[in-house]
């Protein structure tokens, strides 16, 4: 093939912007067939409203063009991505609504490399630019989450589809018993005397999760045995498997016990069975999931964490910072007075569209986290270990998790979920309860950690689907 070579730079950027057109067009063929368009498909005649030039009736808000680029190749010019999605998806009336928000695809690509990112757009006040113009549209969201590859099993169900186990509190009680001490409860959950073993319990169905999805789930050539490696040691450092036999019971297999490699009964069968022993989870496959690097960009998706998670703030947070909107106030006072349960958070969605709707509230509540923020990479700069390493199942993914103190500087009230993205920078993909983080951390390894404890007192959050 004979080398393409240009006369000048604007006929390369042509050739690049023509490129970028063909991915663009591609993309918005292809998301004509996935379900979430199929649902809700713009109505062709609403695109009448529209042109083919996004910037020229949308707000293309800088913190959210920053999202793009963030996402993107590096030295690419996230305008144009933009540009060449909206192009694509009007030619093709490729778009979708949900909620009063119109979604299309752009020609950059999620984590997993395969899922292209979605820009959703609304109608605004009138959105004034720096040089006075109107826009009745601005974008409101990026949508960069990467979608586990299948839905159908969560995966906190994946060990009991896989096996009969039995009792959970037995399951569990054994586990303890044979394992290195740990406190595998939250100090509320022992107060009260509702829940046990809730942190043991979020552990193993992740760790056998991961190891499914490692391939590390071992099964005999004479298929009388199925073992995994817990990930946990007993007394003497020896690793503890979890074993199965066959079942009659409707499903494949049954437990039998947990062992250590040439034990009694178990262990001696486990060692002649499997060679190799089966292994345990790994995580690590870069220096990158260890460490954050203070040297790079980090940007933070405040609308999902404000808009879409903002249960998981905590409400003196909230009521300091929406003090200026009685209706928020009163909203905050009916969920301080109420049991946990759909009421409430019915109230937590009212408090959201509020929060949506009054620009000065979300900017107050923005610039908190962003303080938090702050003082998070502030620590982090002090002490490398402020950031801990934590596994999100539903993605497959390595993150990193950073203390955020919303209400006091001394006291931790949630966790920043950050991720590195191809480009480079990072990603603040949302926020976590203490209890949702210490879960999510302790697949790991047990957390040394001044600010991530089973010490601490709680908000009574729902159980995390992992």
């Amino acid at each position: 093939m004979s080398e393409i070579r240009y006369e000048n730079n604007q006929d390369a950027a042509r050739s690049e912007r023509e490129s970028l057109d063909e991915t663009a067009r591609r993309v918005a063929r292809e998301y004509k067939t996935t379900e979430d368009f199929l649902e809700s498909p713009v109505d062709e005649e609403a695109f009448a409203e529209f042109s083919d030039d996004l910037s020229s009736f949308c707000f293309l808000n800088r913190g959210k063009v920053e999202e793009i680029r963030s996402l993107s190749p590096a030295g690419s010019n996230p305008y144009d991505a933009l540009a060449a999605g909206w192009r694509a998806a009007y030619e093709e009336h490729a778009a979708r609504e949900y909620e009063g928000k119109i979604i299309f695809p752009i020609p950059v690509m999620r984590a997993d490399g395969e899922t292209p990112v979605e820009v959703s757009i609304r109608r605004s006040d009138f959105t004034p630019t720096a040089g006075g113009d109107l826009f009745p549209w601005f974008i409101c969201y990026v949508n960069s989450y990467v979608r586990p590859q299948s839905e159908e099993i969560p995966p906190s169900k994946a060990i009991e589809k896989f096996a009969w186990l039995g009792s959970w509190d037995a399951f569990l009680d054994e586990l303890a018993e044979v394992a290195l001490e740990e406190k595998w409860s939250f100090d509320d959950d022992d107060v009260n005397g509702e829940r046990k073993n809730t942190i043991l319990k979020s552990y193993i169905c992740t760790t056998f999760y991961r190891l499914s999805r490692e391939n590390k789930i071992a099964i005999s050539e004479d298929g009388e045995l199925a073992a995994f490696n817990t990930g946990l040691v007993n007394k003497r450092y020896d690793d503890i498997y979890a074993c199965f036999e066959p079942s009659d019971k409707g499903i494949a297999w049954q437990f039998s016990g947990f062992t250590t490699a040439g034990a009694r009964g178990l262990g001696k069968q486990l060692v002649s069975k499997f060679n190799p022993l089966p292994q345990a989870a790994t995580y690590f496959s870069r220096k990158e999931d260890m460490l954050f690097d203070l040297d790079k960009d980090l940007i933070v998706d405040y609308d999902h964490i404000i808009v879409d998670n903002i249960e998981r703030l905590p409400l003196e947070f909230l009521e300091e910072e929406m003090r200026s909107n009685d209706d928020a106030l009163e909203v905050i006072a009916e969920i301080k007075q109420g049991e946990p349960g759909d009421e409430r958070a019915g109230l937590f969605e009212e408090l959201s569209e509020i929060v949506e709707d009054d620009a000065r509230v979300f900017r107050r509540t923005r610039e908190g986290i962003e303080a938090a923020v702050r003082l998070a990479c502030r620590r982090v700069r002090w002490n490398f270990k402020t950031a801990i390493p934590s596994y999100y199942p539903r993605g497959n993914s390595m993150s990193l998790l950073l203390p955020l103190s919303l209400t006091d500087e001394d006291h931790v009230d949630a966790a920043l979920v950050v991720q590195l993205t191809p480009s480079g920078n990072y990603q603040g993909q949302t926020i976590l309860t203490m209890r949702q983080a210490y879960k999510h951390a302790r697949l790991i390894c047990r957390p040394d950690s001044d600010w991530l404890t089973t010490a601490q007192q709680f908000e009574d959050d729902e159980e995390d689907d992992l």
